[in-house]
């Protein structure tokens, strides 16, 4: 009598267990591929104007799929009024991760190619990065999902903005500044 009641809590043990086992074909779940998303954690939102000299803009850059072997950041002007200054110019190329992501108003102006002191108080820099990936395909903004471009939260590193404001515009717009804003 023991050995049937063993037997038949053996079997129920085997069929219990190969009931667990998922088959990849009736498997609905997608999967999960690891893009070449590349994430900027602002930590300086703007640039101060009165301190030309030692004002940055950055954060910590980083690619969390580890994917990422070169990123390219471009940077463009517009002025106080809002209008676009010109095209995009290639600002700084990154090879490692993670990196931290400082930009001074003397890199900007050099990538724009003008002199520092053409720079202006209310000027916005609007960001453009491309990383590019071991097997030589090209992710930017354009690639990502509609999702990621609309929350702040996702902390993309492919379109950004920044800001020269004197220290008042600073201090009263600090908090709500929104460096990843759309309709640039």
């Amino acid at each position: 009598m023991k050995k049937i009641f063993y037997v038949t809590t053996l079997v129920l043990a085997l069929f219990s267990f190969s009931s667990c086992e998922t088959e990849d074909a009736r498997d609905p779940r997608p999967v999960i591929v690891g893009g070449q998303y590349v994430r900027l954690d602002i930590t300086d939102k703007m640039l101060a104007f009165e301190h030309l000299d030692d004002t940055k803009f950055g954060g910590l850059l980083t690619a969390p799929s580890g994917n990422v072997q070169k990123y390219v950041l471009k940077v463009r002007k517009r002025n106080p009024v809002g209008v676009t200054t010109g095209n995009y110019a290639e600002l700084l190329t990154v090879n490692s991760f993670p990196y931290q992501l400082e930009v001074t108003p003397q890199m900007i102006a050099t990538a724009i190619g003008v002199n520092v002191t053409d720079l202006e108080k209310g000027d916005t820099y609007v960001f453009f990065g491309e990383a590019y990936g071991f097997d030589g395909t090209k992710t930017n903004y354009n690639s990502l999902s509609a999702t990621v471009r609309a929350q702040a939260g996702m902390k993309q590193a492919f379109r950004f903005v920044t800001s020269l404001q004197d220290d008042n515009g600073i201090a009263a717009s600090y908090e709500t500044f929104n460096n990843y804003q759309l309709g640039l």
